[in-house]
C-alpha cells in the first residue's frame, strides 16, 4: 500500500543560496533565508532589532492579537538589515500560525566577528510576542533580548564560530514544508551533500490529556557536518530524548519512536524490498518521566524509512513523481512538481 497524506496538503518553499566568496554574505543571506522561508509559510515577524533595521518592538508596546494590530515591522526586512555594530545584538521573533514562537539572533559582545555566535530559543505558546514583548514581563531592547517563561533553550553557539549551526563558506539550500491545516512545520538545511539542521514543529494526532497546547510538540537537531553519514535525519539521533512538549505546565523531553516507544526497532527497517517498496514505521512520543510514562502521540505525516538513505526522493509508488524525501531515514512530504521542476531536480548536492 503506497503512503498518502493524512492531511489535506503541503505547501513548500525553498531558498538557495550560491556562495559568493563572502563570510559576511553568506551569513546574512543564511540568516535572512531562514527567516524568509519561514515568513513565507505563513510565520508572522513579531519583532526584534538589526543595526539598520532598527528596533521593531520595546518594553512600552503592546503586541496584537495574530493577525491584527499593532503589527511589528521586520528588522530583517532585506539581506542587508542582517547585521550587528557597535556591541549591539540581532535577533527577530517569529510566530508560527498555531503559537509557537522563535526568538533568534547574534549576539555581538561575545563574538565581535561578523555573526558567528549564534543563539535560539522556542516559545511553546506566545511566549516572546505577549504584552510588552514577554509574559514575564521582560521586552526586548538593542543588545537585551525578551525572554519567556515557557521558553526552551534550543541552540547556543561557539565563541569561536567553530560549533554554531549557521553555514558559512559554502553553498546551502532551505527547505521548508507547512501542512494547509497550519498544524505543522519541517525545515531543513542542506549543507554541502546533506542536511546539517532538521526542525519539526508538529500537533500530534491523538495526544496525551495532559499535553499543553492541543498537542504541539517540536524538535530541532543541528550536526556541524557536510556529509549526510551524519545526517539529523538519522534514526541513530533518534534513540534520545529529542523532542520538546509541555506537560502540565512543565517542559518536557519526549523520546520518538515506533509503536511500543522501539527507539531501537525502527532501526531493523533498513532492507529495500524487491520490488523496490520499502517498510516504514509511523513516529509515536513517548514520555519517560517518572510519573509521566507512557504514549504521548504520533506526528502525521512523518515516518521512519530505510537505515541510511541519504538524500532520496521517495514517491507514492514505484516509479511515481517523488512525493516523499529521506533525509537520512526519517521520511517527510516533497513536492515533487514545484521544488523539484525542470532538468536539476532539488535537493542537490550543492557543494562549493
Amino acid at each position: 500500500m503506497a503512503l498518502a497524506y493524512t492531511k489535506a496538503g503541503w505547501n513548500f518553499e525553498k531558498y538557495l543560496y550560491a556562495y559568493a566568496q563572502s563570510v559576511e554574505l553568506g551569513q546574512r543571506n543564511w540568516w535572512f533565508g531562514f527567516k524568509d522561508t519561514l515568513v513565507r509559510l505563513g510565520w508572522e515577524v513579531r519583532g526584534g532589532y538589526s543595526s539598520t533595521g532598527g528596533l521593531a518592538h520595546n518594553t512600552a508596546e503592546a503586541f496584537g492579537a495574530w493577525g491584527a494590530a499593532p503589527a511589528q515591522s521586520d528588522p530583517w526586512a532585506t539581506v542587508n538589515d542582517c547585521n550587528r555594530t557597535g556591541g549591539n545584538d540581532m535577533y527577530i521573533i517569529l510566530r508560527s500560525p498555531t503559537g509557537f514562537e522563535i526568538c533568534m539572533g547574534s549576539n555581538y559582545t561575545t563574538q565581535a566577528t561578523y555573526m558567528f555566535f549564534t543563539f535560539m530559543y522556542i516559545s511553546h505558546n506566545d511566549g516572546f510576542g505577549a504584552v510588552n514583548g514577554g509574559v514575564d514581563g521582560t521586552g526586548g531592547g538593542n543588545s537585551v533580548i525578551p525572554t519567556a517563561t515557557d521558553r526552551q533553550t534550543i541552540y547556543v553557539g561557539d565563541t569561536n564560530g567553530v560549533d554554531n549551526d549557521m553555514d558559512v563558506g559554502s553553498t546551502f539550500s532551505i527547505y521548508g514544508a507547512q501542512s494547509t491545516d497550519n498544524n505543522s512545520t519541517r525545515l531543513m538545511i542542506q549543507k554541502s551533500r546533506g542536511i546539517h539542521i532538521w526542525f519539526s514543529f508538529e500537533h500530534l494526532d491523538n495526544p496525551h490529556a495532559n499535553l499543553d497546547n492541543g498537542g504541539r510538540v517540536f524538535a530541532y537537531r543541528v550536526v556541524n557536518s557536510e556529509e549526510p553519514i551524519n545526517s539529523p535525519m538519522s534514526n541513530v539521533f533518534y534513540t534520545s530524548a529529542l523532542y520538546y512538549g509541555r506537560v502540565a505546565g512543565i517542559n518536557r523531553t519526549l523520546y520518538a519512536g515506533t509503536s511500543g516507544y522501539a527507539n531501537l526497532g525502527h532501526q531493523s527497517l533498513n532492507i529495500v524490498q524487491a520490488d523496490n517498496k520499502m517498510v516504514v514505521a509511523p513516529m509515536d512520543l513517548y514520555n519517560n518521566t517518572l510519573g509521566e510514562k507512557g504514549y504521548y502521540g504520533t506526528i502525521p505525516d512523518l515516518y521512519y524509512g530505510n537505515n541510511e538513505h541519504y538524500m532520496v526522493l521517495l514517491g507514492d509508488s514505484v516509479g511515481g513523481p517523488p512525493n516523499w524525501f529521506s533525509g537520512g531515514s526519517i521520511v517527510s512530504p516533497w513536492d515533487g512538481d514545484i521544488l523539484n521542476a525542470g532538468a536539476n531536480p532539488e535537493p542537490l548536492p550543492r557543494v562549493h
